[in-house]
């Protein structure tokens, strides 16, 4: 299991991986709401390590606390001790796909906030999580498309 710092991806092994693209902090690139971000919880479910890890980074740069999960009983044993406030899925699990796991999850956390990230357009499957009042991106997902679905996720409050 891997663990995100702001370090970096920390793996089992205990190194830290870091993966900083060009363009500077990613802070700045993925930014949203302090009030928003803070402390908040998300859980990114991805087969393939690269796009994983990258997404998780992103999360922690920004703020979250952020973790990554291989597979989708990985996600679930994740899940079953302690559900996210936002859960970020590729549809293709193995068995399962991300809108299992999505139903799972909010059997017992209705609250959880969800992004199923498909392998190309799809509009049964963007119909499908907008019945399921998830978000829908295509992958490899950007940091602007996550930016952008965090965004309508998480608002911003009002300025007093």
């Amino acid at each position: 299991m891997e663990f995100a710092t702001t370090a970096g991806v920390r793996r089992p092994s205990g190194d830290t991986v870091r993966k900083l693209g060009p363009g500077g902090d990613i802070r700045e690139r993925l930014s949203m709401p302090s009030s928003a971000r803070l402390n908040a919880s998300a859980l990114v479910v991805e087969t393939a390590r690269g796009d994983r890890e990258r997404m998780v980074e992103w999360l922690v740069e920004a703020g979250y606390a952020a973790r990554g999960a291989g597979s989708f009983e990985e996600a679930r044993q994740i899940l079953d001790a302690q559900a996210p406030e936002i859960l970020i899925s590729a549809l293709r699990l193995g068995d399962f796909n991300g809108f299992h796991l999505l139903i799972r999850v909010r059997a017992a956390h209705p609250h959880v906030r969800a992004i199923i990230t498909i392998p190309a357009p799809d509009p049964c499957a963007a119909a499908y999580a907008a019945e399921l009042n998830a978000s829908c991106l295509v992958a490899p997902v950007t940091q602007q498309a996550l930016t952008a679905a965090l965004r309508q996720m998480v608002p911003e409050s009002p300025s007093a």
